[in-house]
């Protein structure tokens, strides 16, 4: 799963709010439970804070760094069984 997920934080922070904006409307037609979704948004919501704190490099402290790196950690960590999904559906619909 890693080779889907982009290491640099600014790709990732575009990867996975993509990640969430295809998955939504797909959840019954790719079989994703609810619950796995409302969990991948959690950890959405947890990135985006963090990131965007961390992102600031003017206002930013060692901790806001070390929260960003532990929420992408997390976001990756917990989040290959829906990642390994879209990625499948998504080469499904592009098949001829």
């Amino acid at each position: 799963m890693a080779d889907y997920i982009p290491q640099n934080d600014a790709d990732m922070n575009v990867w996975q709010g993509n990640l969430v904006e295809i998955i939504e409307p797909n959840l019954t037609a790719w079989g994703i439970l609810a619950e796995d979704f409302a969990t991948l948004k959690s950890k959405k919501t947890v990135w985006d804070t963090t990131y965007a704190k961390a992102s600031n490099k003017q206002n930013r402290t060692a901790a806001d760094v070390l929260a960003k790196d532990e929420a992408a950690n997390d976001y990756k960590k917990n989040n290959p069984q829906l990642c390994s999904t879209m990625v499948s559906q998504q080469q499904q619909s592009y098949r001829c």
